[in-house]
């Protein structure tokens, strides 16, 4: 990050990464230094959701589908379930958030694995977890992970995966 111009290091200290990613794309636009510490800037403050606006100007796997919150995700499947795979994990989070733990849905979904709150509150319990915030991104893939978990085990991959999406309910249907 000290390799970035001091204008944009100030912004990002400032908690503002849009104005950070816009005051690179108006004045360093070719300057691909400044796009490569941008990305460890995002990187390093788990502003995920950042790098895939930097996929359009660098495409690369990296960038389109990064590692975010993997020891989490990891920690996990060591504690609950090692049979599951991680990456699924990931992919859910990619295709629910775009890894943004701040991300709402139309339908009021919330966090990095779009819980709706009384998914949450059910899973929290089922947890023992009387204490949780749904944006944190420990506790949003805890309890994302417990409900993924159920709902494959109770429709198998393909409609698991489609009911973790729309719900039990409008799956049934």
């Amino acid at each position: 990050q000290n390799k970035l111009p001091p204008r944009i290091v100030a912004l990002l200290e400032a908690d503002s990464p849009d104005d950070a990613f816009y005051e690179a794309k108006t004045f360093y636009p070719n300057d691909d230094s400044v796009w490569a510490n941008l990305y460890w800037a995002f990187s390093e403050r788990a502003q995920y959701h950042y790098l895939f606006r930097l996929n359009e100007r660098y495409p690369s796997p990296y960038l389109a589908y990064p590692l975010a919150w993997f020891s989490h995700i990891k920690e996990n499947l060591v504690k609950n379930d090692a049979s599951m795979d991680p990456y699924l994990v990931l992919a859910l989070i990619r295709e629910e958030s775009n890894y943004n733990p701040r991300a709402i849905s139309g339908s009021n979904a919330s966090g990095l694995m779009q819980l709706m709150s009384f998914t949450a509150a059910g899973a929290a319990k089922s947890l023992k977890m009387d204490n949780y915030d749904i944006f944190e991104p420990s506790d949003n893939i805890k309890i994302g992970y417990y409900h993924m978990k159920w709902v494959l085990s109770a429709y198998g991959i393909q409609k698991g995966i489609a009911s973790y999406n729309c719900g039990t309910g409008a799956l049934s249907r």
